[in-house]
């Protein structure tokens, strides 16, 4: 019953709305059928993939500094492509699987700006449409991940930036990090989830107010809403230029990835899962995937590091 893969729940009610084609449990990319992509050359690429503690950490790195990261066709469809790549590599025999995704930007002061509204104003409805229901999509395969995802953000993390900060299960800002969703300022709404999430991580008021007002959060305010679990730094170029979170997502990668990987793929599913359920289902599920760890070589590897007083080395099987 509970052996299937689970999707993030949290975001289930819209992200599902896509009627997206699914294929082995996994969110099947359509791609973008009324338009072709434009060519460009491998240096305009706008989404670099980086390794860290030994490859056990990728870092999806947005990088399209002349309009601060602005989601762009070209743009979407790359992270699309990362979080694919990054999935055929998870597998639980794996032993040189990732542990950690790190999404996180290059370009100065800016996370994401949101979509590209200028490419947008030449799109017809129907285009409009595609491009809302795939970064809805890949949102959506981001937070359904097997391990943890974090979003390390400085500058502004607007409209569709922001919820892709949503898709991420921990998030890290600098203190001159701005979160806003705006959508409704452009007479749309969110349309990549966050309309669903939002709701789900702040509250129902809080999320009607934010959205609503399609006003700009501080750094601050937004981790008393609970958008971000972090903040670092203060009004010092380190801040401006997001060089403390980024140490900051460091520190929590190297926390996580010195766990159990099996441990924490089935937390986070255990976790997600748990949503919206009620709470004995919940305790089932609970239950389950605990029995899961039976067995496993991470498991009586640390039972006998801790008889042994030393630190455990798993491999996530």
């Amino acid at each position: 019953m509970f052996g299937v893969r689970v999707w993030h729940l949290a975001a289930r009610a819209v992200w599902q709305s896509a009627q997206p084609v699914r294929s082995g449990g996994v969110i099947a990319l359509r791609s973008f059928s009324s338009f072709r992509e434009p060519a460009r050359t491998e240096r305009e690429k706008y989404v670099s993939v980086e390794h860290e503690h030994d490859g056990q950490a990728v870092h999806i790195v947005l990088n399209r500094p002349a309009l601060k990261n602005a989601l762009c066709r070209s743009m979407a469809k790359e992270i699309s492509e990362c979080v694919e790549d990054m999935r055929k590599l998870m597998d639980r025999r794996n032993p040189a699987a990732p542990r950690v995704v790190v999404i996180r930007s290059a370009v100065a002061g800016a996370f994401c700006s949101g979509a590209d509204l200028k490419e947008r104003k030449f799109m017809s409805h129907e285009q409009a449409r595609e491009f809302s229901n795939f970064l809805r999509r890949t949102f959506a395969n981001i937070a359904s991940l097997p391990i943890p995802v974090i979003g390390c953000v400085a500058g502004y993390a607007l409209g569709g930036g922001a919820e892709l900060l949503l898709a991420c299960d921990i998030r890290v800002g600098s203190s001159k990090a701005v979160l806003g969703f705006p959508e409704t300022s452009h007479a749309i709404i969110p349309g990549a989830g966050g309309s669903a999430t939002l709701a789900r991580l702040v509250g129902i008021s809080r999320a009607k107010d934010l959205i609503f007002t399609a006003r700009r959060v501080s750094a601050r305010e937004a981790k008393e809403l609970g958008l971000l679990n972090y903040v670092c730094g203060d009004d010092s170029d380190k801040a401006e230029s997001g060089e403390l979170a980024l140490q900051k997502t460091r520190d929590l990668t190297a926390q996580i990835i010195q766990n159990g990987p099996l441990a924490l793929k089935l937390a986070k599913r255990c976790i997600d899962s748990s949503v919206d359920v009620d709470l004995p289902t919940a305790l089932l599920l609970e239950g389950e995937l605990y029995k899961e760890t039976f067995g496993s070589k991470d498991r009586e590897e640390g039972l006998e590091a801790f008889n042994e007083k030393r630190k455990p080395v798993y491999v996530g099987r």
